[in-house]
């Protein structure tokens, strides 16, 4: 079946850069043990000082700011498609 980087892989060109995001510790976990899985991406890790787009943001989705207000740690992942 379809997997989610089927999608990412077909919509990402050359150099463009995937960022995830969350606030659940257990989905962190999980993306922790897939980082390599798409051979099509390169994972940078976070932060990566040389992304080429604006990773300091200063806008906070409601859904952020939702864990931010319950004190969960953002946990941030950066690949590049290659």
């Amino acid at each position: 079946g379809a997997q989610p980087t089927d999608t990412v892989r077909g919509l990402l060109k050359k150099g463009g850069v995937l960022h995830v995001a969350t606030d659940h510790a257990g989905y962190a976990e999980w993306i922790d043990e897939l980082v390599d899985v798409e051979p099509s991406l390169d994972y940078k890790g976070w932060p990566w000082p040389d992304c080429p787009q604006l990773v300091d943001r200063q806008v906070i989705t409601k859904f952020e700011g939702k864990g931010l207000d319950k004190e969960h740690v953002i946990t941030e992942y950066l690949w590049e498609k290659k």
